[in-house]
């Protein structure tokens, strides 16, 4: 998984097509949004090696070709090892030249251009696929509206999904895994060159999705209940080189305002919680990286488990729960539980009574009142 604060460090390897730059949509898209933050370089296709791969998550082989085999053999062993790679295949991509080890990647066989006047339109996406989820509600995007006039034609191998397809059937979008990396192919192209996709509303976040779903990207905790933990180094994006730093040069700084250095061990270094507020973890000399915790209280009464039938039974009658002994400060579960459910019983009794008293006494004054003068004549 990709570091979360440091962003996604991508890689456009294209071509260059003449006055229109392949590459313009897709790197103004990527560049766009925070969560994560997505930085995007370019560097030509034939400069694939292993150094300048090594600091990069996100790879996009953007309208090039994979004719070089010790070209290809480098950027493969990159995704084994867990990048992700986007291959997107346009007029320069030269199908009938890849070496093997570039249809491995591909994980298709390779077919002819297709090129349609009349144009085709997306017509089946997997709504249930991370790639498409987002669009699945009604209103969330329309991909439809999108319209392709060339696209590569291409075979599916064994092990590879098919995501998205035209209208006549043939893949747009398929999906394999080389050891523990992803490849993701796309038959046209991220421009305006071969269809209109680009112009759409959906483009935008269809690339963020392609990117966070090819490096395996999960937006990170940024919440805990009081008294958890959470480990440093995948809270401030540490990546694999390890947190910058030693110890003392991180610090939590707690909902009172007060600082606390933190200890780093040689493995994972937990942090606790343990009041509800806002927390800071920040560098010490670098205040860009710090992220703030929101740690929210327990709230026992969400707790949504049935009660058992015998307490409610107990509650309504006003008896005293199972376990109870003694009399008034009797425990439960060792804890001290008033037996103030006899009171109702003795005040009803009380107030029978009076009402009782208070109808004889009405009925001896009307017996003794004296008759009227109405009643004498």
């Amino acid at each position: 998984m990709a570091a979360s604060e440091a962003g996604l460090r991508t890689l456009i390897l294209g071509t260059n097509r003449g006055p229109e730059d392949p590459s313009l949509f897709l790197e103004r898209a990527l560049g766009i949004g925070e969560a994560p933050r997505i930085e995007a370089s370019r560097a030509p296709a034939s400069g694939i090696d292993a150094a300048g791969l090594s600091s990069i998550d996100f790879v996009v082989l953007n309208d090039g070709d994979l004719a070089d085999a010790g070209r290809a053999g480098r950027l493969r062993d990159w995704v084994s090892a867990g990048g992700g790679l986007l291959i997107v295949l346009g007029p320069g991509a030269q199908m009938d030249r890849w070496s093997a080890a570039g249809q491995g990647l591909l994980g298709a066989e390779p077919g002819p251009l297709v090129d349609v006047g009349e144009g085709r339109r997306l017509s089946w996406l997997d709504y249930d696929h991370p790639v498409f989820e987002l669009f699945s509600a009604p209103r969330s995007g329309d991909f439809s509206g999108a319209r392709f006039v060339r696209f590569w034609q291409v075979e599916p191998a064994e092990g590879t999904a098919v995501l998205a397809r035209f209208d006549s059937g043939e893949p747009a979008l398929l999906e394999h895994h080389v050891g523990e990396g992803r490849v993701l192919v796309w038959t046209s192209t991220l421009d305006r060159f071969w269809n209109d996709l680009a112009l759409q509303p959906v483009f935008l976040p269809f690339v963020h999705r392609l990117a966070l779903h090819a490096t395996g990207y999960r937006e990170p905790e940024r919440w805990i209940a009081a008294g958890g933990v959470l480990e440093l180094g995948s809270l401030v994006g540490a990546g694999d080189e390890g947190l910058a730093g030693g110890e003392g040069e991180w610090v939590l700084v707690d909902p009172a305002g007060d600082r606390h250095q933190l200890e780093i061990a040689e493995g994972p270094t937990w942090i606790d919680f343990p009041e509800t507020g806002f927390y800071r973890v920040e560098a010490r000399d670098d205040a860009a990286r710090a992220v703030t915790v929101a740690v929210n209280p327990r709230i026992a009464e969400s707790d949504l488990a049935p009660v058992a039938t015998e307490r409610v039974a107990e509650a309504v009658a006003g008896a005293p729960p199972a376990g109870a002994t003694g009399e008034d400060g009797a425990t439960v579960d060792g804890e001290e539980v008033p037996r103030r459910a006899e009171l109702w019983w003795l005040l009803l009794a009380l107030a029978a009574l009076v009402l009782g008293v208070e109808s004889v006494l009405a009925n001896l004054w009307t017996r003794r009142r004296p008759a009227s003068a109405l009643t004498s004549a």
